[in-house]
């Protein structure tokens, strides 16, 4: 797997969007807390609380995306 070179410019196309995509995640919650903190500690701590329940959200989407992709035939078994 580590030899194949073909293997390395895959990777990196399944990597990137996604780092790129949990960066924009946590500077999102960065700036709702800069914006909120404004307003004090109890409105802090509300946007800390919903930003872990979202993240749990992205978590669960995340795990039943990857886990319906399981049930997706395969292109070889389409041609049966």
């Amino acid at each position: 797997m580590f030899d194949d070179r073909d293997f390395y410019p895959v990777l990196l196309q399944l990597v990137v969007p996604i780092a790129l995509q949990q960066l924009a995640m946590s500077a999102l919650n960065a700036t709702d807390v800069l914006i909120v903190g404004q307003l004090g500690t109890t409105a802090v701590a509300a946007v800390g609380l919903a930003n872990q329940i979202l993240f749990l959200l992205h978590l669960f989407f995340f795990g039943v995306g990857s886990g319906g992709i399981s049930f997706r035939p395969s292109s070889g078994a389409a041609a049966m």
